[in-house]
């Protein structure tokens, strides 16, 4: 969009990096542990000396065993994979770490401020960065956590992340900006994002 100022983001090739990892250990993990499985069963039926005196019911319940260790790890590292985004922020919206699991098949997510409802923070420890629960007009709802960012960034960045988060936070508090008939917010100052993230440092 014109005038959109990027505030902060990830560098793609992390994210590739991460993505990478968890294809690989999805792939690895499932695909492999179903070979083994097939190769016992295999084996066990043109060559059943192999197992000497073993009960069939042993093998089948081998198999099985790895053939829901298969499973599991599809299901697991799959999810990890794809919920997988490209985190960045810029004045007209962020791209969160993470995607909800309905927007799986959506590569790089951007959610634009002017979508959002609401905009809740825990009531965490003032010791801790809080974390945000946000709701769409969509009605699509996820969690904004500061933590989440330390996958591909120092403590430090992870504390200027934190900041800017709080920055959004609180403009959209203003009572005129919150409910399904609030005004939308289009752009949030650049110098906003500035002045929050250089206290943070100070």
């Amino acid at each position: 969009m014109d005038g959109e100022r990027q505030v902060f983001q990830v560098d793609p090739r992390l994210v590739a990096r991460r993505r990478a990892m968890y294809l690989l250990r999805w792939l690895l993990g499932s695909f492999g542990l179903l070979s083994i499985g097939l190769y016992l069963v295999l084996v066990f039926v043109l060559s059943p000396s192999q197992f000497g005196n073993s009960s069939p019911l042993l093998v089948v319940l081998l198999f099985a065993f790895l053939f829901g260790a298969a499973a599991l790890s599809y299901r697991w590292d799959s999810y990890r994979y794809r919920r997988i985004n490209s985190p960045m922020v810029t004045t007209q919206g962020i791209a969160p770490p993470f995607k909800p699991r309905e927007l799986f098949g959506v590569r790089d997510w951007v959610v634009r401020y002017r979508d959002f409802m609401s905009m809740r923070a825990d009531d965490a420890d003032p010791r801790f960065w809080p974390e945000y629960t946000v709701s769409l007009i969509d009605g699509t709802t996820f969690v904004l956590s500061p933590y989440d960012i330390l996958w591909y960034v120092t403590e430090r960045e992870g504390s200027r992340y934190a900041a800017i988060l709080d920055v959004i936070y609180k403009v959209l508090q203003t009572p005129q900006r919150l409910g399904a008939e609030a005004i939308r917010i289009d752009e949030i100052p650049l110098d906003s994002f500035k002045s929050a993230t250089a206290a943070a440092f100070q």
